[in-house]
């Protein structure tokens, strides 16, 4: 085993194991496993690369809404929330989300995903069904899920050594996964699969990548798809983004070793460079077009592209998650708390429309999903409930 192979080995195993609890309060033990997850998210992809720069990246697509497309006046405003029964409760999410182990639609249907608690790590709708993908038990290679597609409360398909991100279009009528042409071995191909949500509404497209890549979806629409790649064909691994289509070759995105979200109305990406700086960038010819603070990382543009949410990690408390407007750069809101632990991945948001957006908090109250305005509101989406080992998860991030 190389160095670079026991490094993966020993960093999955540091970062998956979710069920070796110890007799500590559970607000102490889900916050311990939403860390994990957060972590496991950002070195996925980049762990291989790590191991050659020795340097981290910071890690979105979140599903559109069916919301209002106008949009309030934004406002500059901080929202302090240091518990989850400081807001008052407004109207349920109008996206779909998880919370451990039951997939909720926008109209309120429920799935019972028959997985272990605290094993999903991604889900999306998809083919009329529910994909999702949980943590592997096929060895040691990072990346690696167990991917299953639920109907109504049946498992339908069952699909071992696929990968662990998922990615929704922002109408929600799109999905992207992959999965590992021979087996586990990564070294083999990996399977790029497209295609609509809805059963019977169209045929998946597929692209085949070449034997040593591993590849991370991040965005979708009807006939392009925006993925991550490490690259280990030429020995040592490079990180790169691409986009592409059904007909044409892939196109690097420049500027960027990682996308975290995509703005494909306006052809702009947002991601990490390998020095962990993070920026906007047009994906036709990389120019920058924003650049976050230091230690600032995006999560998700809104759908009309308005927005960008990110966060800010803090040693002393949970990362802060700020609306900027994407092009100017300008702060729109800002929700932050001492007590309130917000995971920090782009699973923990998504937005309604342009003008709202879904946050996962928890904290001595339990844990909600809470709705945060581009005019400086915030209110809860979903009651604060006992909090359970995997949480929210808003699918397709």
């Amino acid at each position: 085993m190389t160095a670079t192979e026991e490094m993966l080995r020993q960093s999955l195993h540091a970062r998956a194991d979710r069920t070796a609890l110890e007799p500590t309060p559970m607000l102490d033990v889900v916050r311990r496993a939403r860390e994990l997850r957060r972590r496991s998210r950002r070195t996925t992809l980049i762990a291989a690369a790590a191991a050659v720069a020795a340097v981290g990246v910071p890690a979105g697509l979140a599903l559109g809404s069916a919301g209002p497309d106008s949009s309030p006046s934004p406002a500059d405003t901080t929202v302090t929330m240091d518990s989850l029964s400081d807001l008052p409760m407004g109207a349920p999410p109008a996206v779909d989300y998880v919370l451990d182990r039951t997939y909720v639609s926008a109209d309120g249907t429920k799935t019972e995903l028959v997985v272990d608690p605290g094993s999903v790590h991604d889900a999306a709708p998809y083919s009329g069904g529910v994909l999702v993908a949980t943590r592997s038990q096929a060895g040691d290679s990072v990346g690696i899920a167990d991917q299953v597609l639920f109907g109504p409360g049946v498992q339908v398909e069952n699909k071992s050594c696929g990968g662990e991100e998922l990615a929704v279009s922002g109408d929600g009528a799109h999905a992207a996964y992959t999965f590992f042409d021979n087996g586990c071995d990564r070294w083999t191909s990996v399977v790029l699969r497209w295609g609509p949500t809805g059963e019977g509404t169209g045929d998946p497209l597929d692209i085949v990548t070449t034997n040593g890549q591993r590849v991370e979806p991040v965005g979708v629409t009807a006939d392009r798809v925006l993925y991550n790649v490490v690259d280990s064909t030429g020995g040592e691994p490079r990180l790169r983004v691409y986009t592409t289509d059904e007909w044409g070759p892939p196109l690097e995105v420049k500027g960027i070793a990682r996308a975290s979200t995509w703005d494909p109305t306006a052809g702009r990406v947002a991601g990490c460079s390998v020095d962990g700086q993070c920026v906007v960038v047009d994906e036709g010819d990389g120019s920058v077009q924003l650049t976050l603070d230091p230690g600032e990382t995006p999560l998700s543009f809104s759908p009309d592209g308005r927005f960008l949410a990110t966060a800010t990690a803090s040693d002393e408390q949970s990362p802060t998650v700020t609306v900027r407007d994407s092009r100017t750069g300008d702060v729109v809101t800002t929700l932050a708390g001492d007590d309130a632990a917000f995971q920090g991945d782009e699973s923990s948001v998504a937005w309604e429309g342009s003008a709202h957006l879904l946050i996962a908090r928890v904290d001595g109250d339990g844990e909600a999903l809470v709705r945060l305005g581009i005019d400086g509101s915030a209110e809860l989406a979903t009651p604060a409930t006992e909090p359970t080992l995997g949480g929210y998860l808003l699918p397709g991030a």
